[in-house]
């Protein structure tokens, strides 16, 4: 997705973190000196998942890399500020063990903090929150505002209703923003 400042990637999850352990596979693509000093926390997270594939057992840390190296590529190109955004589920219908969600969760606080301050600006939300988030008349306002960070990454995000809508209609078919 892309606004006139940034250009969000957004990788999507519902009951893959809960299936098979995730063991990291990086080609050797990925070990060109091209990021930039700007990734070098996705590039030592890319070393650590390298020097441990089954650090993470929920998270496919390995595939957020990835879309991190391209998304800053795409990025630089289009001269747009890139953010990573992971949606998550926690399944109702068939749901994890408690411990599964703990850890999944713990996994994703691990790999935020090890990735942040990097020029792609990561974040991570449960869907159950985001739609809380765009529920009410001022929904996506108020969830931009929750994102924003210390950095303030969407402080300047002014997505044109059209967008919105069309954002919201794409990931969310029973819900429709006003």
């Amino acid at each position: 997705m892309e606004t006139p400042q940034y250009l969000l990637g957004i990788e999507s999850k519902r009951h893959e973190p809960f299936r098979d352990r995730k063991a990291a596979k990086l080609s050797q693509a990925y070990n060109r000196d091209v990021w930039g000093s700007g990734m070098a926390p996705w590039t030592t997270m890319r070393d650590r998942l390298r020097a441990a594939p089954t650090t993470f057992h929920h998270l496919d840390a390995a595939q957020l890399v990835k879309h991190a190296f391209g998304i800053v590529t795409e990025a630089r190109r289009s001269g747009k500020k890139p953010v990573l955004v992971y949606l998550y589920a926690e399944p109702t219908d068939k749901p994890p063990s408690a411990k599964a969600l703990i850890k999944h969760r713990t996994e994703i606080k691990d790999f935020s903090d090890s990735v942040d301050g990097g020029m792609v600006r990561f974040v991570a939300v449960r869907w159950t929150e985001w739609l809380d988030r765009m529920a009410g008349p001022n929904g996506w306002t108020e969830w931009l505002d929750r994102m924003a960070g210390p950095n303030g990454w969407t402080a300047s995000l002014a997505l044109p209703p059209d967008t919105l809508r069309a954002f919201v209609i794409a990931f969310t078919p029973d819900k429709r923003p006003p």
